[in-house]
Parts: structure tokens; C-alpha cells; sequence
């Protein structure tokens, strides 16, 4: 039965792209932790949790990070929460979880003897808890596409989401009319490009109410937002709660 276990600090420092033997989960104590496989980018803080699966591709980018984590093995998980290795997601995850998910996970790297009854004992709990709250995902992460075109649109609107973004220019950076781009997007992403425009500015907005003290009209514009209304609506209507509520619940620890 492996497990292993312990505390780590990322500061402003990006991972090479690697995979694990066995299963991660980790939560951030403090700052953020940026998480990126080949589908998806998700940003960890706060009340939420990360779950890696073993032999994933992945990258991680801290931002004045302290993280805990613990790695397991298919027969750790099978052993102690019951259930087979199927109720394991294939990609990586950031779900909401409890403070008693992140006490237990903190309990967890801290203690050196993870393989003791005790160890076991929270690592029994904070699995069967996880299999509890792995259905409540993040409600905002980036997509990525394979299509080359649509995937210089997005880098473009990765680099320049606070400037004002013309259609007709993603369509000439993607160097494919803007109709053709409008269908790959939505062929690719489900989304059109408007709504990844908005989904990139509420990811950065949701960074810098994390890791800055820059009031929200700040962010907001930051963001690219002209308006603090219309980045209030955008806001709650993709993370479910408003910026300040955000930045509070980031602090729940």
C-alpha cells in the first residue's frame, strides 16, 4: 500500500510537464496553484481541492503557493474507500470541498507516519469524502483545442483579454474567415468565441482577487472591463457568487 505525503511552497515558479505513478490530491493553504493538462487550465485556492490521476500529462504554475498533498496507489483507494479504481476521474479535477476535506488533507502532510492507523484512518475519511464532492467542479476552467487555428485564436485571447478584441482580428491571427473560426470554436469548445473572451477575463479576475489587495473595481478593469455592473453580472453568472464573496471564501482557511 503506497502513500506517500507532505507540504510544499511554489513561488512564481511554472512545473515541466510531467505525469505520476500514483493518484494526487492537494489543496492550497495559501496563494494559488495554476493546473493545466492537455484539455483544460483550472486555477486551485481556497475552498477547493485538485484531484491528479496517475500517468497524466499535467503542469502546475504557483503564485506564492503552500500546498498540501497526499499521492496513493490503485490499491490504496480500493483498499480503503471500497470502491474500484472506475470512480476515479481520468483528467485532472478542481471541485469545492469542506474545511473538514482540507483539516484532514493538512492532518494528512503534516504527519510523517501517513502509513499508521491514524494515517490511514484520515485517508479512509478524506477519500470517501472525495468521492462525495468530486461532481461539484470549479464553475469556471479554460478549454484548450486541438485545432491550430482555434488554438492561436485562444493564445491570442490569453495575451490581450484586458484590450478590446475585434473578431476580425482573432479571425486573422487564426488565418481563416471569421464564420469558419465562429464554427470551430463551437464545434470544439461548445462555446462561441464572446464566451471564451468572457470566460478568460473572469479567470484572470478570479487570480488577482486571490493574490492582490486591488479593490474589485481594479479588477474589473484589469479584467477588461469597462463597466462594474456588467462585470458583476459576468461574474456571478459564471462563478455563482460575487467578486467580494469570492475573495472571502478564498480566505476560508
Amino acid at each position: 500500500m503506497e502513500i506517500k505525503s507532505y507540504r510544499g511552497v511554489m513561488d512564481d515558479a511554472h512545473s515541466q510537464r510531467h505525469k505520476h505513478s500514483t493518484h494526487q490530491i492537494l489543496t492550497v493553504r495559501k496563494g494559488v496553484l495554476l493546473f493545466a493538462d492537455d484539455y483544460r487550465q483550472n486555477m486551485l485556492c481556497g475552498e477547493n481541492a485538485a484531484f491528479v490521476p496517475k500517468g497524466l500529462f499535467h503542469q502546475a504554475q504557483g503564485i506564492n503557493t503552500q500546498f498540501d498533498t497526499v499521492y496513493f496507489c490503485d490499491e490504496t483507494f480500493c483498499q480503503l474507500s471500497g470502491y474500484n479504481t472506475n470512480q476515479l476521474p481520468q483528467q485532472v479535477i478542481v471541485f469545492q470541498t469542506s474545511r473538514l476535506f482540507h483539516q484532514l488533507l493538512r492532518e494528512i502532510s503534516r504527519d510523517s507516519s501517513v502509513e499508521s492507523v491514524t494515517g490511514k484512518t484520515a485517508l479512509k475519511l478524506l477519500l470517501h469524502i472525495f468521492l462525495e464532492h468530486k461532481k461539484q467542479l470549479l464553475p469556471i476552467s479554460l478549454p484548450k483545442s486541438n485545432d491550430s487555428r482555434l488554438a492561436k485564436a485562444l493564445n491570442y485571447i490569453d495575451e490581450n483579454y484586458h484590450e478590446v478584441i475585434l473578431l476580425d482580428d482573432l479571425a486573422t491571427v487564426a488565418t481563416t474567415s471569421k464564420r469558419n473560426l465562429e464554427r470551430i470554436c463551437k464545434r470544439e469548445l461548445h462555446i462561441n468565441i464572446s464566451e471564451y473572451i468572457c470566460m478568460r477575463r473572469i479567470f484572470a479576475a478570479t487570480i488577482d482577487l486571490v493574490t492582490t489587495e486591488d479593490s474589485v473595481l481594479e479588477v474589473s478593469l484589469n479584467a477588461g472591463y469597462n463597466s462594474l455592473s456588467s462585470f458583476y453580472k459576468a461574474f456571478h453568472k459564471l462563478v455563482g457568487k460575487t467578486p467580494k464573496d469570492y475573495r472571502n471564501s478564498s480566505l476560508f482557511l
